[in-house]
């Protein structure tokens, strides 16, 4: 199963083909022989002339590879990390973009491998069952990976800390601006909440969302919103007219 599956996911630019022999079960990759090469190797022609005892194995299409990588960011629980990765999918480049995002954490690393091998053994099943084979192996089998986000990150948006999140517990007015702060436990759970917390003020100013707007900058203006991240830290500073402020105080 693993030289069965190695041989489907082969790079298009490998120069040989791969059969699986039906009688003794195994894999056999061949190609036009240079004169250096053993004698006994077999080319292509001569296995493909042979079809009931020789089966050239399918190559996996970029479609199917896509199509696992979408299902395994569909898999995720976790909504920041699921965004990370549909947004990695997104466009030319999806399938390195997909991978940097995923060797990022060790954990997510693991979490993929996984669970791209089962999405393999289930494709090489079916293309032996084709065949009516039934395949007897020793491969480890993984159930669906259960993957956290690398740096957990409490559910704060921005209704959470306009309500919860005065400076000590006290509002004031500084400058002309309410503030409102949270203190995360690291600096990566700092940039999710000011990830959110600038998606949440888009939804609210029905400004369309754009992840980019917030990607290697500390700092969000909308209107009179003004969110900033440093550290762990993560401040949104709302701009109050004077006369606005004295109704309440």
């Amino acid at each position: 199963m693993a030289a069965l599956i190695d041989a489907m996911t082969m790079s298009a630019d490998v120069p040989w083909t791969s059969f699986l022999d039906l009688q003794e079960g195994t894999v056999i990759d061949s190609g036009v022989q240079e004169a250096e090469d053993d004698d006994d190797d077999e080319s292509v022609s001569e296995l493909a002339l042979d079809p009931e005892r020789y089966a050239e194995i399918p190559r996996l299409e970029g479609r199917e590879e896509y199509e696992i990588m979408a299902a395994f960011a569909a898999s995720i629980d976790d909504d920041e990390l699921r965004e990370r990765l549909d947004d990695a999918l997104q466009g030319k480049g999806a399938f390195s973009r997909f991978r940097r995002v995923v060797d990022r954490d060790a954990e997510l690393r693991d979490g993929w491998y996984a669970f791209k091998e089962n999405e393999l053994i289930r494709i090489a099943r079916r293309w032996l069952a084709a065949l009516d084979i039934e395949p007897v192996y020793e491969l480890p089998r993984h159930e669906k990976p259960v993957v956290s986000a690398p740096v957990p990150a409490p559910k704060v948006g921005l209704f959470e800390l306009l309500l919860l999140g005065a400076p000590d517990g006290k509002t004031e007015l500084l400058e002309g601006r309410v503030l409102r702060q949270i203190r995360a436990k690291t600096s990566a759970e700092a940039r999710v909440i000011f990830t959110r917390v600038a998606r949440d003020l888009c939804r609210y100013f029905d400004v369309p969302w754009r992840k980019r707007l917030v990607e290697g900058t500390s700092r969000f203006d909308l209107e009179l919103a003004h969110l900033a991240v440093e550290d762990e830290l993560v401040t949104l500073g709302i701009d109050v007219p004077i006369v606005i402020w004295k109704v309440f105080c």
